[in-house]
């Protein structure tokens, strides 16, 4: 068999078989709609965690609760990687139910009220994470600006939830 014919052949059946396994697995056209819409959802609407971050803090003295705050943005990488692999754990969100969740959306930079927020705990980079005592101060011996595993998160819950 001549080489192009070989080449063609190759093209052909390796075309066929990325066809065939694209589509295993996929009930219909509209599953897959959804499961793009699904990928562009917000890292709020992901984490249905409290966005008003003064109210918060009120709430969580008010219920004597640590508090635990995300900073993140939808444009980074990390970010995504945290909410949905680290935040999205099962056993870090099992140990966070006695804390006071609040995402602070960073995407609009502009945002003044966001960045004095960013500015007053020293978020320099994102994604960060910052725990507050039920007293509404900052825990800073736990303080997060990186991508961290869920083990490694959780070992950080547990600092602040054995200071309450």
């Amino acid at each position: 068999m001549k080489s192009w014919m070989k080449a063609a052949l190759t093209a052909v059946l390796t075309g066929a078989l990325v066809v065939g396994f694209v589509g295993v697995g996929m009930e219909s056209p509209s599953q897959a709609c959804d499961s793009a819409k699904v990928a562009k959802r917000t890292q709020n609407e992901r984490l249905s965690w409290r966005t008003d971050f003064d109210k918060a803090l009120v709430d969580a003295k008010k219920d004597a609760k640590p508090v635990v705050a995300f900073f993140g943005t939808d444009a980074c990488g990390s970010c995504d990687k945290m909410v949905d692999g680290t935040l999205a754990d099962k056993k870090v969100q099992k140990a966070l139910e006695g804390f006071v969740k609040v995402h602070v959306d960073m995407t609009d930079g502009s945002d003044k009220a966001r960045k004095k927020i960013a500015d007053k705990f020293e978020v320099d980079s994102l994604p960060a994470v910052v725990f507050f005592d039920e007293k509404g101060e900052v825990v800073r011996s736990v303080k997060l600006d990186k991508l961290i595993s869920a083990d490694e998160f959780l070992g950080m819950v547990k600092k602040v939830a054995s200071r309450s």
